[in-house]
């Protein structure tokens, strides 16, 4: 509908039209551009559009209150480094890199070579470091002002999802194949900012209640902070070694244990499945247990017993405002020892909560997989 509209053609090619009218024709076409292409990430499609699709220039960087419909150029005569960069426009100026980023994590076409994948991963950092630099070099006020943090906040995670989706299946093989570490460290630093954004008050709202992208965080992000913290754990090593890592695990095991505070806001905030919560908590669990050389299996099942009691009562009590009905005996047969299995393949030996061998294998890829979709269905 859009291209019907010819908002895909730039509008200095449609005739004699007013500053203003430009102006809006091409935000609202990078407005669809955008939506466009967060969609096709999320689904796991190509975008539904390329760059010769259309010849729409970007939108001006000027916010759209500073927008002047009378003026010749469309803004106020004022100089424009006294105004704060928009959003919109700081994000079409990486739609190029992201539009290829896209095509080559959901592709079904053979797998681009590992250097055409640090090339787009080089640029595509290079423009996230350009937004953050641009989205905090406005007005003082508008960086200390809640709308001018929580615009900070969604444009580096719009951005930088992209780059944590594109090396994200070779940071999981990093373990196995060192050429990949440039990918594992990556993808770790991109975990760590977006787990940041939960200290802003307005922006972790939208994280605790929202889906899809909003849910980065407790899927890839928390799987990023596990493979390191279960990376840094070694046996066999000095003492002086143990000191040193556990003084790189300390910062780590707080965003876990952050990571398992956000998945239990989320289930008091209506989210139902239990699934990610639990797997947060037990591989925080196992890690502690790891550092602090205490039985893993005991530590892991009373983890397990104290998080299923948790979410019993989270879920409890949301039932008592809606229709939802929980049985008591649903979360009975989860228990170590009950007759339901977890519904999921570690290949690791954890096959279910009522397993002998109780534990799973953190530096396994395919943990990490299967936990992803447990997250997120």
């Amino acid at each position: 509908m859009a291209m019907q509209m010819g908002l895909h053609q730039d509008p200095d090619y449609l005739g004699d039209t007013n500053a203003e009218q430009k102006e809006i024709r091409r935000r609202l076409w990078y407005t669809i551009l955008e939506m466009n292409i967060q969609a096709a990430l999320d689904s796991g499609m190509v975008p539904m559009i390329t760059e010769n699709d259309y010849n729409t220039l970007p939108p001006s960087s000027i916010e759209d209150v500073n927008i002047d419909p009378e003026g010749s150029e469309g803004v106020k005569e004022t100089t424009l480094t006294s105004y704060p960069k928009s959003l919109q426009y700081i994000l079409a100026r990486s739609i190029s890199f992201r539009l290829k980023a896209t095509k080559v994590i959901n592709s079904l076409e053979e797998e681009p070579s590992y250097e055409s994948v640090l090339q787009l991963g080089h640029e595509l950092a290079s423009v996230c470091r350009e937004a953050a630099v641009s989205t905090s070099s406005g007005p003082s006020e508008l960086g200390s002002s809640p709308g001018g943090q929580f615009a900070n906040s969604f444009c580096s995670h719009l951005l930088n999802r992209f780059l944590l989706c594109l090396h994200f299946k070779y940071a999981m093989q990093a373990t196995q194949n060192p050429l990949y570490s440039h990918s594992h460290r990556v993808c770790l630093e991109v975990a760590l900012a977006l787990i940041s954004l939960l200290d802003d008050d307005i922006y972790s709202r939208l994280l605790i209640n929202g889906s899809g992208m909003f849910r980065d965080i407790i899927t890839r992000g928390a799987l990023m902070v596990f493979l390191e913290l279960n990376t840094l754990h070694q046996s066999g090593i000095s003492e002086l070694a143990k000191r040193r890592n556990r003084a790189r695990q300390e910062p780590l095991l707080i965003d876990a244990h952050r990571l398992v505070r956000y998945a239990k806001e989320r289930m008091c905030h209506g989210e139902t499945n239990v699934k990610g919560y639990l797997f947060l908590k037990l591989a925080t669990t196992q890690t502690e247990a790891l550092i602090n050389e205490v039985p893993v299996e005991q530590a892991m099942k009373k983890a397990a017993s104290e998080s299923l009691d948790e979410c019993e009562f989270i879920l409890g009590n949301i039932s008592t405002c809606s229709d939802v009905i929980i049985e008591p005996g649903d979360f009975e047969a989860w228990r170590p020892g009950g007759s339901t299995h977890i519904p999921i393949d570690l290949n690791s030996g954890l096959d279910s909560l009522d397993d002998d061998n109780f534990t799973f294998d953190l530096s396994d890829p395919s943990t990490f997989q299967n936990w992803t979709d447990l997250s997120i269905y």
